[in-house]
Parts: C-alpha cells; structure tokens; sequence
C-alpha cells in the first residue's frame, strides 16, 4: 500500500463557491490517480484562518487548476490565488466551465468547455499532469492500486480510459493489476473485460506483450 501522506500531488483547485460540487466531483475521479488536491470549503476547518490557511495551501502545491465558471474572472478570491500561484511560477491549467481565460489569466490558453462534463475535466487534469515526468509513477502507482479497492464505477471507468492510452509499463503492474481484478469483484465485471480472455488479451494489448 501506498503511504496516505507521500507519493501524492498536492493541486490547488481554485473555483468560485458557486462550483464546489463540481469541483468536489472532479475531485472524486482525479484523487485516484494520486492527487491531493485543496479545495477550500473542504480543506478548512472551523475555526481556522482560512486566509492564512489557503497560502499555506498555495505554497506547498506543486500547480494549480483553475475552474472558469461564470463569475470566476470577477471574484477577487480567485484572482489573489492566480496571482499568488503565479508569483510561485506554478504550472496553471485553466478549464473552461462558461469562462476563458481573462484577466491574469489571459497569457494562458483555457481548454475547450467542460460544462456539465466532470469526467472529461478530471481526464484533462490527469493528462496534463503526466508532462510533468516526477508525475508519472505517482500517478501510475495510484491509479492502478487504486482498482483494487474502489466501488466506484466512474472511477473505475477513468482509470481503465488512462491505462488504454499510456500503456502498461512493466511485469509488475500487470501483476498488480491481476491481484486487482481478484480482489475488486466490481472491477472483475467492468465490461468488455469481464471474461477471463478478454482480461488477458487487454493486457497484452496494453503491455504490448
């Protein structure tokens, strides 16, 4: 098992109080992939200064994605935390959720729109993540412990979309991925790799064996 606390990436998601089950959803299927994200309704407790705590928050992140829904480029929360990722020199991902890129964030093309599309935003997260390279065990390693546990289908679902486009790397995730599959009996029915044979042939495929 991985340590709860190492071996993580720490993301500041910044949105508008508005968006927060957004957020909070987008969270759900990037936090299989290792990702330790800062979501400031969740990340502060009462009784906190939560102004103090969101800094805290901004200087031990490693990057920074900022959720444009209508409104984000007019609130000066989100604003002084662009501003202070970019004093930081973070890497900054604008998704686009109603609102481009504007303001401090003109200089950074947004992605195409994810309106109502969580699943397809987390995507975009995870991928943008891996041109990072001290990423990419982080996020393999997670993503694929993280089969034999969870009783999520759309998790379940994202994780089986990334390994179809980065491959498997090694013997040892394929193993880990059979003790997944024996383990995970939700896993072991997600189709087309329900049947033993199918399981195997992907595999394959994915390793390029």
């Amino acid at each position: 098992m991985l340590d709860e606390n190492k071996h993580k990436i720490k993301v500041f998601y910044s949105h508008t109080t508005e968006y927060r089950n957004t957020v909070q959803r987008v969270d759900n299927l990037t936090s299989v992939f290792g990702v330790n994200s800062f979501i400031a309704h969740i990340g502060i407790g009462p009784g906190t200064e939560w102004q103090q705590e969101i800094f805290r928050a901004l200087d031990s992140s490693v990057a920074l994605v900022a959720f444009l829904n209508k409104g984000f480029s007019q609130s000066p929360y989100c604003n002084q935390e662009v501003g202070w990722a970019k004093a930081r020199s973070l890497p900054i991902l604008p998704l686009n959720f109603g609102e481009k890129s504007s303001g401090m964030l003109v200089s950074i093309q947004s992605s195409r729109e994810f309106i109502e599309k969580e699943n397809e935003a987390a995507f975009e997260i995870i991928c943008w993540l891996m041109n990072e390279s001290s990423n990419l065990d982080v996020i393999h390693s997670h993503a694929i412990e993280s089969l034999a546990t969870s009783n999520d289908w759309e998790q379940i679902k994202i994780i089986v979309r990334f390994l179809e486009i980065f491959g498997i790397r090694n013997e040892g995730e394929i193993r880990s991925l059979f003790k997944a599959r024996e383990l995970n009996s939700r896993f072991k029915k997600y189709y087309p790799l329900e049947e033993d044979q199918h399981f195997v042939a992907w595999l394959k495929r994915l390793s390029n064996l």
